[in-house]
């Protein structure tokens, strides 16, 4: 038994020195293809119980301690990168959705501030044509009241009471005077006149603008 293990001994021993130098010379390419082709020797020579292969045994045990703190640092570099990345990808989107807020922000103000000038634009004419509107009206208003005396008021008394009376004064010339001032505005209007114009015709006299 003990001449078997010592001739075990001496295949690992030659063993291992061969795959240390396949290594060194690159025939072997890397550490774990090493590690396996080593392990495999003592799987089938070695012997726990025997000494002279508790070398061979550390050596294995080296290689695997060495493999998982290597495995172990990779992990922890690539949960490192990782959280790198999506931490740089987060912020991205975040500064993606704030230039975005941003934009739309300032596209609703100018939309806004637009609407707001159209809207105080628009008030403003329409403001403007109501008081020349009004202006108009009323400037003919009073021409038309102003066309003579239609009108004329006698008081009598009567039963002890006075009475009012109304008596229409040459009605037939007046509204021939109101129809005839009414149509010369209008003609004018319809030929193009100016807001100024028709403004300094109805103030003039009656007798004047006819």
């Amino acid at each position: 038994m003990l001449k078997q293990l010592d001739a075990n001994t001496q295949k690992l021993e030659s063993g291992f020195e061969k795959l240390d130098h396949q290594y060194n010379t690159g025939i072997i390419a890397t550490e774990q293809e090493l590690y396996e082709k080593k392990k495999a020797l003592l799987d089938k020579y070695g012997s726990e119980t025997y000494k002279d292969h508790w070398k061979f045994y550390e050596e294995i045990y080296g290689c695997e301690k060495d493999f998982a703190e290597a495995s172990k640092k990779l992990e922890e570099e690539k949960l490192k990168e990782t959280a790198k990345t999506t931490s740089e990808i987060n912020k991205k989107i975040r500064e993606g959705m704030e230039k975005n807020l941003k934009d739309t922000k300032d596209g609703l103000k100018k939309q806004l501030s637009v609407t707001k000038s159209s809207l105080s634009s628009i008030i403003s004419e329409y403001s403007k044509a109501m008081s020349d509107l009004k202006s108009n009206i009323s400037g003919y208003k009073n021409k038309l009241l102003s066309v003579g005396d239609i009108f004329s008021v006698d008081e009598t008394e009567k039963n002890g009471q006075k009475v009012k009376t109304y008596t229409i004064a040459n009605i037939d010339k007046q509204m021939n005077e109101m129809e005839k001032y009414h149509s010369y505005v209008m003609k004018l209007k319809a030929n193009g006149a100016s807001q100024g114009l028709i403004e300094e015709l109805t103030s003039l006299d009656f007798e004047d603008g006819a």
